[in-house]
């Protein structure tokens, strides 16, 4: 049986080759489909990476980084969800979407919740807990995100997982700044605030 280095070798090394692949591939594509069938694909294949990565760290069973991936802040979208850039292995980066698991925070933007419409009150709450999320990730340049949870994927293109922060859990430290509350799926409420 190989060892699990040579394995971990491996498929490093194929990742590496879908990635040399598969973006000359996408690339092509933007020429032949719309923009959104081009952005559907575009987060069907990170899907694809990020998942191959994961079954791979699971395969090596590497003790230097089990589902634990070194991150780049690119872009606060909501207090609870992030644009970053993972390092899934030392020279290959994909960027996600990732939806901090454990917690909710108020929606930044119009829409409707269960069937609500979102009220101002919370666009307002939620602008301030995108700023203050913003504020302490661009502070802290050691960021990682840890327990990707494969099954919790269905958050529109996003992957479910911890972002941690010179070693504080991102999520907890919203909930105790009172920008956020626990989560573990089901309908979301409109956020307690008044409308004036």
């Amino acid at each position: 049986m190989p060892n699990k280095f040579v394995i971990f070798k491996a498929v490093q090394a194929v990742l590496n080759l879908l990635a040399l692949v598969l973006l000359p591939l996408v690339i092509l594509m933007k020429r032949r489909f719309s923009v959104s069938t081009v952005k559907y694909i575009k987060s069907a294949l990170s899907w694809f990476v990020v998942c191959l990565s994961i079954i791979s760290g699971l395969a090596s069973q590497a003790a230097t980084m089990p589902n634990q991936y070194r991150a780049e802040l690119i872009k606060v979208i909501d207090a609870d969800t992030i644009k970053l850039r993972l390092e899934l292995y030392p020279k290959l980066y994909q960027e996600v979407n990732v939806r901090i698991s454990g917690i909710d925070s108020p929606e930044s933007r119009r829409g409707k919740k269960n069937g609500q419409q979102i009220p101002e009150c919370e666009i307002a709450l939620g602008k301030k807990a995108r700023a203050f999320a913003l504020k302490t990730l661009t502070q802290n340049v050691a960021l990682v995100v840890k327990n990707i949870d494969p099954a919790k994927t269905k958050y529109a293109g996003r992957i479910n997982g911890e972002l941690w922060f010179d070693d504080k859990n991102y999520g907890l430290y919203l909930i105790k700044q009172g920008y956020a509350v626990e989560y573990f799926g089901g309908k979301r409420d409109i956020w307690p605030c008044h409308t004036n």
